[in-house]
């Protein structure tokens, strides 16, 4: 069986490499003989790392040909179709393009060469644009299965496709456990860096649509100053590649507090991070997977909710008690107290919601095997995504019109 995994890999997200590399250990385990590629971006590590045949993210002929070669094709993984920095459809087939659209193709691509396609356990939303909407709209109707990690993902996708039946399963990542090997970098790291045991880990992200990276900084630094002088900091950056690095938003947190036993620690592998987190008493997250590996840890998480997703995985731990909204920031001290004097009861409360969430996630495995052992190759297309199909091939006609005319008008002003 060949397998082709569209995501946001490659790109220096410690998250989305976690999401990859559970979804191909547990592949793997049910499919043995399986020939798995993906899409990477220029950080490729994951893929030697996990044997992975690489497609380059920006090579739309690359994808198609490895669309077309698959037995099945997995897409959206991740928190990939939101519109935070807008969307663009007429990009939609355009060489190089990385925005949303570039997550919706795979599954277009794969509806017309009559490939079985799942949206595995992905994110859905926010999406605020018209263009952004459709595309996803387009994406789900083309789609074979649609299984997403949260219950916010399924109505976002009832409300632009309410012929859909999306189905709620969790993120792929919950399967991780840290192994003796990252036990032992876990250890190693901590003590070149001078700490001990019993270290809260912080995992925090800039995040300026709702607070000024200053301010966010300045409020951190103050909650984190109120834990007992002799508890150290441990920041694990999740993110260090494009975009934004969160070693130099580490960093700045780590400025505001000089007298602070502190340090900051990159995991390579979401079993690292796990690791990490299994020798810290709290762990603080301003990043959605910091929460999903405290689960894995059995580490109790103070979260963040700087977006939906983050809401999602705190509630299927069992710890949205100690969520806070951005707006909530100045009760951060209270909640970290509240934690690390309950440790024990939120530790077991979070083991018993996580028994749940893994049997949730072998359900949709369960439905991945079902669509690779009864491949829909000699069906027809559904006439919603034929009827997508010719609108986007005309909408590709329409561009290439448009952009003629402009070309001329610009030939006829320079003349004259």
């Amino acid at each position: 069986m060949r397998v082709f995994i569209s995501g946001y890999f490659g790109f220096g997200n410690l998250g989305d490499e976690a999401i990859l590399e559970a979804v191909v250990l547990e592949l793997r385990r049910r499919h043995p003989d399986a020939a798995i590629a993906a899409t990477f971006g220029s950080e490729k590590s994951s893929a030697a790392r996990l044997q992975l045949e690489v497609v380059d993210f920006f090579d739309l002929d690359g994808i198609a040909t490895s669309v077309a070669r698959a037995h099945l094709v997995l897409f959206g993984l991740g928190g990939v179709f939101m519109d935070y920095w807008g969307a663009a459809s007429a990009a939609l087939f355009r060489e190089g393009s990385a925005g949303i659209e570039a997550y919706a193709r795979p599954a277009l691509l794969a509806r017309m060469e009559r490939v079985p396609a799942a949206l595995f356990c992905g994110g859905v939303g926010p999406l605020r644009t018209p263009a952004g909407r459709a595309m996803v709209r387009m994406a789900s109707e083309a789609a074979d299965l649609l299984l997403v990690r949260d219950g916010s993902s399924a109505r976002e996708i009832l409300d632009i496709a309410p012929r859909a039946k999306p189905v709620v399963a969790v993120d792929p990542a919950h399967l991780l456990a840290a192994t003796g090997d990252d036990r032992r970098r876990a250890a190693a790291s901590l003590q070149a860096a001078g700490i001990g045991g019993g270290a809260v880990a912080v995992a925090a992200r800039e995040w300026d649509f709702d607070i000024e990276r200053e301010a966010l900084v300045a409020r951190l630094a103050r909650a984190l100053a109120t834990l007992p002088p002799d508890v150290p900091l441990v920041f694990l950056p999740f993110h260090c590649g494009a975009g934004t690095d969160d070693r130099a938003f580490a960093e700045a947190i780590r400025a505001a507090l000089p007298g602070r036993t502190s340090a900051v620690i990159h995991p390579r592998t979401g079993g690292e991070a796990i690791a990490l987190f299994e020798q810290s008493s709290l762990v603080v997250a301003v990043r959605n997977h910091a929460v999903v590996f405290a689960g894995c840890a059995g580490t109790p998480v103070v979260s963040l909710r700087y977006d939906p997703k983050v809401g999602g995985s705190a509630s299927l731990l069992g710890v949205e008690d100690l969520m806070l909204g951005i707006p909530e920031l100045d009760r951060l001290p209270e909640t970290m107290a509240r934690a690390l004097a309950t440790r024990e009861a939120i530790a077991a409360r979070m083991a018993a919601h996580r028994a749940t969430v893994l049997s949730r996630l072998r359900g949709a495995y369960d439905l991945l095997d079902g669509l690779a052992a009864s491949p829909r190759a000699a069906e027809s297309p559904s006439p919603e995504a034929d009827d997508h199909l010719r609108r986007l091939e005309s909408l590709e006609q329409e561009l290439v019109r448009v952009r003629s005319e402009l070309r001329s008008i610009r030939v006829t002003l320079r003349d004259h």
